[in-house]
């Protein structure tokens, strides 16, 4: 277990490295990375999602996708915020998780509901 977290924090040192270089060239406006599958690739991360007090989402039919993003991908990808928030700086491994949904995730998990 400590390999691989020594392995994932230095993973994690190259990432921030290499986005702080972009950031630093002539023009570039914003840098964001997907950790799991871009959106355009047809490549990504399911899971079982469990809704509580909701047991009619047990099922593994009821899969979603999943993409670790750093907090700049939304700017990168222009995503507007119906409400909510989008991932920050301060959501990093230790911290609470945080879930960022579609439009058609909130209908179909929680009614529309937030």
């Amino acid at each position: 277990a400590a390999a691989w977290a020594s392995r994932a924090e230095a993973t994690a040192a190259r990432r921030a490295e290499a986005l702080q270089r972009l950031r630093a060239l002539p023009g570039v406006e914003a840098v964001g990375a997907v950790g799991s599958g871009s959106p355009l690739s047809g490549s990504w991360r399911t899971n079982a999602i469990t809704v509580p007090g909701r047991p009619e989402f047990a099922d593994a039919a009821d899969q979603v996708q999943i993409r670790e993003v750093t907090p700049e991908y939304a700017d990168v990808v222009r995503l507007r915020l119906r409400e909510g928030r989008f991932v920050s700086r301060d959501d990093r491994a230790g911290a609470p998780p945080v879930v960022v949904l579609n439009e058609e995730a909130v209908r179909r998990f929680f009614g529309g509901r937030s």
